[in-house]
């Protein structure tokens, strides 16, 4: 019986990662905004963790990049700004762009930083 659980366990596990690849690939602004939204006014801790998960990993992803050997960094994020900045600065853009609201997540976080956080010629 127990070796009956740990195959059953073990062939669930590919089709969870599956299905939250599926979510965040269909991750719309409007919903990052209600997560942002719930982490600012702390009325919903899970919420408000997916988007502070959301926006520190999209921040930091082109410093991965560029660890990596990747070239293309769009934005250049300060080294102290904290996390709560990142998601004011996702929440304010997002607040003032509704008609841009159906747009993936991702296109709109990123275009939040390279706003925010343009890189400048050294």
């Amino acid at each position: 019986m127990k070796n009956f659980a740990l195959v059953l366990i073990l062939l669930l596990i590919p089709l969870k990662a599956v299905q939250a690849e599926e979510v965040m690939a269909n991750f719309r602004g409007i919903e990052i905004l209600d997560a942002c939204e719930a982490s600012i006014s702390g009325s919903d801790v899970i919420k408000g963790k997916i988007c502070s998960g959301y926006v520190i990993g999209m921040a930091d992803g082109p410093n991965t990049l560029a660890k990596l050997g990747h070239k293309m960094i769009r934005w250049c994020k300060p080294i102290n700004v904290t996390e709560e900045q990142l998601v004011k600065i996702v929440q304010e853009y997002l607040i003032e762009r509704p008609e841009d609201l159906h747009h993936p997540a991702a296109k709109l976080v990123a275009q939040a930083f390279v706003e925010a956080f343009p890189c400048t010629a050294k």
